[in-house]
């Protein structure tokens, strides 16, 4: 369950870095650009921070299911 939450979670950051770049698009003001341009870098950041953690646990359950399985 914990990686259905991560997904989703990854699944909101990838709207939110989707809606901030049209934003960048259509904001007349270069410091809000700037400034758009860099909330949607923190989201990427986040976005592969989850990627893996996923991955890691992903890995983590192969490996119980392993030892049980």
């Amino acid at each position: 369950s914990e990686i259905k939450q991560l997904e989703e979670s990854k699944s909101k950051l990838n709207e939110s870095i989707t809606a901030l770049t049209k934003l960048v698009d259509e904001v007349p003001s270069d410091v809000a650009k700037s400034i758009l341009k860099e909330q949607v870098e923190n989201l990427k950041k986040q976005q592969e921070d989850i990627e893996a953690l996923v991955e890691t646990k992903e890995k983590k359950a192969k490996g119980w299911f392993g030892l049980f399985g």
